[in-house]
């Protein structure tokens, strides 16, 4: 829900708006358009799935694993044990507090979306979790979960 969100802004708001008018659907509705769907790359479940399956393939029997799984929702609660659960999983020998505070701080919101390269601004939003609550309606929100239940059930990453 906090990826449609941030999607309907990422580049500006569509002409339609969040739930449509004479210009078109809107961004909820394209968003959950499963089969018809109008955006370049396809329906975002579409490419879950398609993710899902590649990294179980790179799971299914290899030793060591060759794929982790990082949510964001568990950078923001816990970005320190999640950069050293990747640093173990990568190998890498164990994070030092200063180098930790480095990569702390270059992977926050302000020093990403301030970047002087402005590499990063058009992948930053608000860098926060929930924010979806604000643009969608109880309607909106049970539509949503009937699709993705619908679609992504089974689907390990998701």
């Amino acid at each position: 829900k906090d990826a449609l969100s941030s999607l309907h802004h990422f580049r500006g708001l569509p002409q339609d708006g969040w739930s449509g008018n004479r210009h078109g659907p809107g961004s909820f509705r394209r968003f959950l358009l499963l089969d018809d769907c109008p955006n370049a790359m396809g329906c975002a479940f579409s490419w879950i799935k398609e993710s899902d399956e590649a990294v179980e393939a790179l799971l299914d029997g290899a030793s060591p694993p060759r794929a982790l799984v990082v949510y964001y929702e568990a950078l923001v609660r816990d970005l320190p044990g999640q950069l050293r659960r990747l640093h173990s999983f990568l190998g890498l020998p164990p994070l030092t507090d200063a180098k930790l505070s480095a990569v702390r701080s270059a992977c926050s919101l302000s020093s990403m979306s301030g970047s002087s390269t402005g590499r990063f601004r058009q992948t930053t939003r608000k860098g926060g979790i929930g924010d979806w609550k604000r643009h969608f309606d109880d309607g909106q929100s049970r539509e949503f979960d009937a699709v993705f239940n619908r679609v992504l059930n089974g689907v390990g990453c998701a």
